[in-house]
């Protein structure tokens, strides 16, 4: 249930940080959409692993 909560937030929070001037500045939203997108989704995915995994063997 929290790895798909994450995934639909991970994309809404992509699509408004484009709306960042920093992000706006590297590129049109063409280029650097794609990877908003990924990273949204993957990097708090890949994130949520690890402390879920460190809880597993904390808990051993």
């Amino acid at each position: 249930m929290t790895r798909s909560y994450i995934v639909t937030i991970a994309f809404v929070i992509s699509g408004l940080s484009f709306r960042l001037p920093f992000v706006q500045a590297l590129g049109s939203f063409e280029e650097i959409t794609p990877s908003l997108f990924w990273m949204g989704w993957a990097v708090p995915l890949y994130v949520y692993e690890v402390i879920l995994t460190l809880r597993q063997k904390k808990a051993r």
